[in-house]
């Protein structure tokens, strides 16, 4: 019976250790007056798949401003037939945010992050950054 526990304990350490071998983590950084698709090529596998973000409304001649905007962060599969996953819109104050995509397809993907006040004639930005993980 020992023998049967010790052999039940490895195979539980290795299975713990390779889920965490599988886990995903990549970040993303913008600058943005209205939108930006990234060039990072995110392979992504088809489990529940999260992003947290921080990001701060400023004014170009101003700096920080209190008027603070909102915005989107898209996972954006690449090719012909891709699905695109958006987060709920996310206020630019700060703050850390977070949104669950639930279970995506597995696939390649760019994010993608729209200011949702787009507000470059008033010469408002958002500047932030987040990270993807799974």
């Amino acid at each position: 019976m020992r023998k049967g526990k010790i052999v039940g304990a490895i195979l539980c350490a290795l299975t713990i250790n390779c889920a965490i071998a599988q886990a995903y983590s990549g970040s993303f950084s913008f600058e943005i007056y209205d939108n930006v698709t990234g060039s990072t090529k995110h392979s992504l596998e088809a489990v529940t798949t999260s992003c947290s973000a921080t990001a701060n409304t400023y004014h170009a001649t101003e700096g920080d401003t209190t008027t603070k905007d909102s915005y989107t962060v898209s996972l954006v599969e690449t090719g012909l037939f891709g699905k695109t996953y958006t987060s709920v819109s996310m206020k630019a104050d700060n703050v850390n945010r977070s949104h669950s995509y639930g279970k995506i397809s597995k696939g390649t993907y760019n994010v993608s992050v729209v200011n949702k006040n787009s507000n470059a004639a008033a010469g408002r930005y958002i500047k932030g950054s987040g990270t993807i993980k799974q």
